[in-house]
Formats: C-alpha cells, sequence, structure tokens
C-alpha cells in the first residue's frame, strides 16, 4: 500500500488534516459501493467537506457518499441518493438542475435533477486506463519523458482506485475539469459522456497533489501542495507556473468578479493578486488555523473559513483586510457558500449558518 493510500484509509480527520487539508478526510475506504444512506432526514453529526448552491437550493457532499439537499440553506436536510459509498470532496452547479461531485477512489458522479439522485460517470479504476490509454503503445523512437509518462500511467493502474479527486472547476452544462492528489486531472467537453486525462499538460513535474481549481471568463488558476500556483488563460487548454509567494501547501483558490484571485491554506496563509498572479499580497487574517475553504460573496467580498471554526469575510474596498464574523454553531469548518442572506457552513459536524454581509459594511 502506497502512503495516499494511507491517508485516505484513516479515520483521524485531524491527522489528515495535517496531511494535507480537509479533502483528504478519512473515507469510509476506496471500494466503490452500493448507494448509500437511503432518503431520509440529515443527521447532523455527519462529516461534511464540500456545499455548493444550485441556484435554488444548496447541496452538500461528504464521508460515505454523503449527498445532502436544503431549500433554502437551513433545516430541514435531506439525504439524496448516491451509488457511492467513498468520501465525496467537493460538489459544483452549472445549472439549478445539472452539477457534478467528486470524491475518493476517483469518482465523478453528475446530476441532472439538482442534487436528488446521482449516477456515476468516471472511478478510478476508469480513470487509470484512460490514463493508460493516452499514454499509447511503446516507441523505439520515444524520448525519455514519454517513458515516464507511460510507466506513471502503469503503476496508476496497479494501484488501483486508491487516488481521490479533490476539486472542480464546472465552466458550463458540457466542460467541466476535476483536479487531484498525485496531479491527476481530467476534463470534459460533452457533459461528462468522456473525461480526457489532462496531467500532460499541467506543469508538474514532482506529481504534486492538486486541492484547487477555479476561474472566470479563460482563466484557471489551480492551487496546491508546496505552494503550488499554476494559470490557464486559454480556458485550460495549457497551463504556465506562477511564482509562488508561499512554500507551504495551498487548499483553494478562488477567482473575484474583478479578475483577482485568492489562494488559501496552511497556518492561516492566504494570498491575493490583482495582475493574474503575477505579484502576490498577503490578506490580513487574524489567524494561524488552516484555511479549508472560501466563497465569493456576490459583492465583490469574498469569506474565508479555517479548521479552528472562524469566519473571515473582507472588508468593502480593503480587499485584503478580513474581520471575524459569528457563526450559529461552531466547528471545524471545510466549505461555504452563500444562499441569499445566509451563508451555508460546512465541516466536521454538519451545517451552521452565518448572516451574510448587507454590501455596506
Amino acid at each position: 500500500m502506497n502512503a495516499w493510500s494511507t491517508i485516505v484509509r484513516r479515520r483521524t480527520m485531524w491527522g489528515a488534516l495535517a496531511l494535507g487539508g480537509w479533502a483528504v478526510l478519512a473515507s469510509a475506504g476506496t471500494v466503490i459501493g452500493p448507494a448509500v444512506p437511503a432518503p431520509g432526514e440529515f443527521r447532523q453529526d455527519a462529516v461534511l467537506v464540500g456545499v455548493a448552491s444550485s441556484g435554488t437550493g444548496v447541496v452538500a457532499v461528504g464521508e460515505r457518499g454523503t449527498v445532502v439537499l436544503s431549500d433554502n440553506g437551513r433545516a430541514p436536510w435531506r439525504h439524496a441518493t448516491t451509488p457511492t459509498d467513498v468520501t465525496l470532496t467537493a460538489v459544483r452547479f452549472a445549472t439549478p438542475l445539472k452539477g457534478w461531485a467528486i470524491g475518493h477512489a476517483g469518482v465523478v458522479l453528475v446530476t441532472i435533477d439538482g442534487g436528488k439522485t446521482w449516477t456515476r460517470q468516471l472511478d478510478g479504476q476508469a480513470a487509470a486506463r484512460l490514463v493508460l490509454a493516452a499514454a499509447g503503445p511503446a516507441q523505439s523512437s520515444e524520448g525519455e519523458e514519454q517513458r515516464r509518462r507511460r510507466e506513471l500511467a502503469r503503476q496508476l493502474v496497479e494501484d488501483g482506485p486508491d487516488k481521490p479527486f479533490l476539486d472542480l472547476y464546472v465552466v458550463d452544462e458540457d466542460t467541466v475539469m476535476v483536479v487531484g492528489a498525485y496531479n491527476l486531472a481530467f476534463r470534459t467537453t460533452d457533459g461528462g459522456k468522456h473525461w480526457v486525462p489532462w496531467q500532460d499538460r499541467i506543469p508538474n513535474p514532482k506529481s504534486l497533489h492538486l486541492y484547487g481549481v477555479a476561474g472566470a471568463g479563460r482563466d484557471l488558476y489551480i492551487a496546491g501542495e508546496k505552494g503550488t500556483l499554476l494559470h490557464s488563460a486559454d480556458g485550460g487548454e495549457s497551463f504556465g507556473t506562477l511564482q509562488s509567494p508561499y512554500s507551504g501547501t495551498f487548499f483553494g483558490v478562488l477567482v473575484q468578479p474583478d479578475g483577482s484571485v485568492i489562494a488559501y491554506g496552511l497556518r492561516g496563509n492566504s494570498y491575493r493578486s490583482a495582475d493574474r498572479g503575477a505579484s502576490w499580497s498577503k490578506l490580513a487574517l487574524d489567524t494561524t488555523a488552516s484555511i479549508t475553504g472560501g466563497t465569493n460573496l456576490g459583492d465583490g467580498r469574498v469569506a474565508l473559513v479555517t479548521q479552528a471554526g472562524e469566519l473571515f469575510i473582507s472588508r468593502q474596498g480593503q480587499p485584503d483586510a478580513f474581520t471575524r464574523a459569528g457563526t450559529d454553531r461552531s466547528q471545524p469548518f471545510a466549505g461555504a457558500v452563500r444562499q441569499g442572506a445566509i451563508l451555508v457552513l460546512v465541516g466536521a459536524r454538519g451545517t451552521s449558518t452565518a448572516q451574510a454581509p448587507d454590501g455596506t459594511q
């Protein structure tokens, strides 16, 4: 069993955080199993890792294949039917009806009814076979790099489905990009009917883990392990390396409506760039806890949450300065999304809420 296999099987949440953030929370194993749990009332103490607005409601995902829905971001929450029992790490919607969820064991799920039911489009075994097929047959004239890629692809198949996807960027109903451990990256341009290995387009020679991906227009950004920051100016067709302001792990990245970028991660480290990653300024957050999630608020500001149960909201007109905000229920947070007048926060003990800022603070 390789090191990553050990990490994703651990039951200790904080051990997983120390080894790479909320997205590698311990799962119930990496075997793709039957649909669980059955639809019903949400158990509040379930570990949730990702959350998104579908436009008309809120959908959150987490351990043991959990997907839960709310009409307004508040109780009652209800379970959806899913075809997996592995930890799901992120969820995003293209429309109020169509969205995707990803997770451990290379799982990619799709919904076309707003999150009520889900079907599997990809798993780790199929993903590994796609990578091997893309490497092509051995050629006598091939170079060292091509041989290295083929060997990595063979190793991926031999390892089995033990590597998680950690984040996704949904452009529209057809185009989606997912990233994950060991430089795993796939893209679809037909709504998930076909997934194409994309790691060869990402300059990551050490195969560092990719934790976050986000974009706006033609600009896409990826953040990851050991200060990894990557940028694409052509809609994800190709990526280049950005000079990173931090050598530690970034757990996520946000792209704001004005094109500025925020990367956040370990020990309260978070940075903002207003020039597409050419330069970075450190954000003024009064915390040393790892920042594990964030969301745009729709008015030019952002909210960031930490593993210590903290919520920070950027100040109007002062994008590098943040104010601590209260929540109705403190817990180690993993993600946040705005739904109308509230912020919906998810984490180690289910859901929490906070009052969304009114745009004048």
